[in-house]
């Protein structure tokens, strides 16, 4: 995995499960999710990494605009391009979840900062 410079969060990140949006092999690819206090601010939380040794999973989440999403469900965006909509100063977090433990370490970093290979494909349309 790659490592991540941001800065450490301790607490549990005030977000709210809605849906699973996709799923490959057991595995979450991405679910849709609400903050706590605010039930209309979305985000998403899409897989990036997973290290099989330590048995970690990381994913990245970010807030979308549900428009967006909408746009994104109905294949007229791709993943790629809802990415990309974040403002370089909009902070995104990066969660590391072992075995079953959820949030085992977040970090909260700026989006200029997602590194590159953690960045969907081209063509990384809903299915």
């Amino acid at each position: 995995m790659i490592d991540i410079l941001g800065i450490p969060v301790k607490s549990k990140l005030p977000l709210e499960f809605v849906s699973v949006l996709e799923e490959f092999d057991g595995i979450t690819l991405m679910q849709k999710m609400c903050d706590i206090d605010s039930p209309h601010q979305t985000y998403l939380k899409t897989w990036v990494d997973t290290d099989r040794k330590s048995k970690t999973t990381r994913y990245l989440v970010f807030r979308c605009d549900e428009h967006d999403l909408s746009t994104y469900l109905n294949n007229e965006v791709t993943l790629l391009w809802l990415m990309k909509q974040l403002l370089p100063n909009e902070l995104v977090f990066f969660i590391d979840e072992q075995g079953g433990e959820e949030h085992a370490s977040v970090m909260c970093v700026f989006a200029k900062n997602i590194p590159e290979t953690y960045m969907p494909m081209e063509e990384s349309w809903y299915e």
